[in-house]
């Protein structure tokens, strides 16, 4: 879907969009992806053709027309990432109602990051950030960016697993827990490697790993023994029927859990079906909410 495809689609429930985002990124085109691209590309060959004439009247060095040259295409393309992030943002439809309460500083940073972004794959993570923070002002920390901006992509990967074998706690408040089942003994097909682990923990985004000591939370069973639970986005009532479950889960940090709060809990492929089997094979009950 297209910019205006997406604008068009939410049009009757927040028509301001184009509006907030563009408040949010002055001077960044706002587009489809491919028309922005042949935009930035036609004003950059237009302004070299202009730094080169003006060079060459002034009789600047060729050094210094190739410098300039280099800080134009260099912005353009800075540019024409950040509106990719963009466009990819608003295919997201966040809410916007309050975009004005984002702070500057915020996206002076993401800014920074998003013009980093050099592929499609990264540029839609970072429309992911840029969607969250606009849900919830303030959602996403300058330092879980900064993490993010500093993953490798077999680090995010290694976390986009983490998310993806796991179970999502929810509280009688509608609180939320990220609950890994990366180390249960079973389901050794989803866990992570000892080095992916420690990068994980490393990189600020994990409790795992403390002093050479892993540490480890459990299943948070209420007083009667019931856990409601959300697997792939289906919830899930989970009765232990006063049975010792030992489950061990990895706990994750402040800047863990923003992060993990762009990811789809329970999406990788197989776990569904596979921890719900699990757990009966314990002695569980699992039963679907409707």
């Amino acid at each position: 879907m297209t910019f205006e495809g997406a604008i068009t689609a939410v049009g009757n429930i927040v028509p301001n969009t184009m509006d907030a985002i563009g408040r949010l990124f002055p001077g960044v085109p706002l587009g489809s992806v491919d028309r922005a691209k042949s935009r930035s590309v036609k004003r950059t060959l237009r302004d070299m053709e202009i730094v080169k004439n003006i060079g060459a009247e002034k009789e600047m060095s060729q050094e210094s027309i190739d410098a300039l040259c280099s800080a134009i295409a260099k912005e353009r393309v800075g540019c024409e990432r950040l509106s990719n992030v963009v466009s990819f943002a608003a295919e997201l439809e966040p809410d916007v109602s309050r975009a004005d309460e984002v702070d500057p500083a915020w996206v002076e940073a993401f800014r920074r990051h998003a013009e980093r972004a050099v592929d499609e794959e990264a540029q839609r993570t970072w429309a992911s950030v840029l969607a969250g923070e606009l849900d919830r002002p303030g959602s996403v920390s300058k330092k879980t960016m900064s993490i993010l901006g500093d993953m490798s992509r077999s680090e995010a990967r290694a976390f986009q697993k983490l998310c993806g074998c796991s179970i999502e706690a929810v509280d009688p408040d509608g609180g939320k827990k990220l609950l890994p089942m990366i180390e249960c003994k079973g389901l050794e097909e989803f866990s992570l490697s000892r080095d992916e682990a420690e990068s994980l923990d490393a990189l600020g985004l994990t409790k795992i790993h403390s002093k050479g000591v892993y540490v480890y939370g459990s299943l948070p069973f209420d007083q009667r023994g019931i856990l409601v639970a959300k697997i792939d986005g289906v919830a899930y009532r989970l009765d232990r029927r006063e049975r010792q479950v030992a489950v061990v889960t990895p706990d994750l940090t402040r800047y863990g859990r923003e992060l993990a709060a762009l990811c789809a809990p329970g999406s990788y492929p197989g776990f569904r079906d596979a921890v719900i089997q699990w757990l009966e094979s314990t002695g569980v009950c699992v039963e679907e909410i409707d």
